[in-house]
Order: structure tokens, then C-alpha cells, then sequence
């Protein structure tokens, strides 16, 4: 289709794509109801792979030749620079999960069926504490979910 694009108006039409794909996905999944979470996962994690697909076979026709996949770096394995990858997805889920904890932001609101009956308290607080999370009763009745430190 387009055979001379310079690689910053390939970005963007890569970057249009894939936005305009997880859109599509967004919409399927609220039309057609779907409530499996692998699914819906799935749907939105391959929007990128599918849009480079598509730049690749139908935009710029690259992919029918050789040359063209090795603009992916799909030639080699590169296992020299794979440490530089696991390394820095480490180290960001790590600064994540430290900010997170840090700051305790990760609460829940329990639902406010909970009452202040024994039975279901006490059941509440054995399922708080088999997961590893507090819960406190808030001055209007509500529950509050956080994780223990």
C-alpha cells in the first residue's frame, strides 16, 4: 500500500492502529458480554502483535520479503541482551509493588452486606485472614479491606 513511509509515520500509524484495535476489543467485549478474564486478556494483549502484522502484510508490505522481518530483530535471538529485559520488567514491578505498599493504596471495599452480626463477621475476618489482608469496621458500619504489613 504504502511503500515509502519514513519510520516515525510508521509509529504513527502503528500507534493509531493499535489504539483504534483495543477499542474494537474494548467494544466486542461489552457487546458480546464477555466475562472470562483470560479472554478479554487476550483480546486486548495481542492488538500489538496483530497491528504489526497488519503494517507488516497490508500498509507497508515489508513482510514479503526477508528484510522486512528483520526490522523486528526477528533474524537472531540476541540472548546476549535478554538479561537488559528480565532485568528492567524486574526492577519495575519491584518500584511498583514497593510504591504501592509504601503508600497503601491497594484497599478494598468490602461490600456493606457485611453486618455486625457474629456469624458473618467472623466468617469475613477467617477469609480476610487466609489471604493475607486486614479489615476494620469504618464509624458508618462499612468494612474496609487492606493488606496486612
Amino acid at each position: 500500500m504504502f511503500t515509502r513511509l519514513h519510520d516515525t509515520n510508521k509509529a504513527t500509524i502503528f500507534t493509531v492502529l493499535v489504539l483504534l484495535m483495543a477499542l474494537v476489543a474494548a467494544l466486542v467485549i461489552r457487546v458480546f458480554g464477555i466475562t472470562s478474564g483470560f479472554i478479554a486478556a487476550a483480546l486486548y494483549m495481542f492488538t500489538p502483535a496483530e497491528a504489526a502484522l497488519i503494517m507488516l502484510l497490508i500498509v507497508t508490505r515489508e513482510g514479503f520479503s526477508r528484510e522486512g522481518w528483520k526490522t523486528l530483530g526477528l533474524h537472531r535471538l540476541g540472548l546476549n541482551v535478554w538479561w537488559m529485559a528480565f532485568l528492567a520488567a524486574l526492577l519495575v514491578s519491584l518500584l511498583a509493588t514497593a510504591i504501592v505498599w509504601a503508600t497503601r493504596s491497594l484497599r478494598s471495599w468490602c461490600p456493606k452486606t457485611v453486618s455486625a452480626d457474629a456469624s458473618s463477621a467472623s466468617s469475613y475476618r477467617l477469609s480476610c485472614s487466609r489471604s493475607r489482608w486486614s479489615w476494620e469496621r469504618r464509624s458508618d458500619g462499612e468494612a474496609i479491606c487492606f493488606p496486612s504489613s
